[in-house]
């Protein structure tokens, strides 16, 4: 079954998991948004795929206080056109409650990708 969103955000891209995931999803037929501390690895990652199929953001997801910050100004960005969460586009201004729905729906999904990668098990 191929992966239903044409365009995903990957957190932690830079080395990894992370970055497998952005390979697979472009392998996919997806596009990324590759996000991660260390902008040269963005920048490589970005042209072993392909400026059509993924773009760069820099961000330490580690810095917690600003992760709303993150959500609701980056996702005004030109890059981020077309991202989905969940079934919903990306409220462009997200309440904590909004914050906190996005985050659980994320979770679903990211559970449901690694179900989906351990064979549906």
């Amino acid at each position: 079954m191929p992966f239903q969103y044409k365009r995903v955000l990957v957190i932690g891209a830079t080395s990894g998991i992370g970055e497998a995931l952005a390979i697979r999803f472009v392998q996919e037929g997806s596009s990324v948004i590759v996000v991660g501390r260390r902008k040269d690895k963005l920048e490589e990652i970005v042209h072993k795929l392909g400026k059509d199929q993924a773009t760069a953001v820099p961000f330490d997801i580690t810095e917690l206080e600003k992760i709303p910050n993150f959500v609701t100004k980056q996702f005004t960005d030109e890059a981020y056109a077309g991202l989905a969460a969940g079934d919903e586009q990306v409220a462009i201004r997200m309440s904590k409650k909004a914050f906190d729905e996005f985050e659980l729906s994320r979770q679903k999904i990211f559970q449901g990708m690694i179900k989906q990668m351990a064979g549906g098990q």
